[in-house]
């Protein structure tokens, strides 16, 4: 059994297990990480064509209409 190994050696499992926390830390400091990577923002754009009609209107009625949903 490969568990009865360890639990016959507690001094051997702590030092395993430190060697691999320190290891751990060392690739962890090592790694670049980058804390706000580069990403662009999603964008919507909406495009209607309502010939004759004025921008004012057309401002309060789609402003209008977005709030609702």
């Amino acid at each position: 059994m490969f568990s009865h190994f360890f639990i016959d050696r507690p001094i051997f499992a702590a030092v395993i297990s430190i060697i691999i926390s320190i290891g751990g830390l060392v690739a962890m400091m090592a790694l670049p990480i980058a804390q706000f990577p580069d990403i662009t923002p999603p964008q919507v754009t909406v495009s209607a064509n309502y010939p004759g009609l004025m921008p004012a209107p057309w401002r309060r009625t789609s402003a209008r209409r977005s709030r609702i949903r």
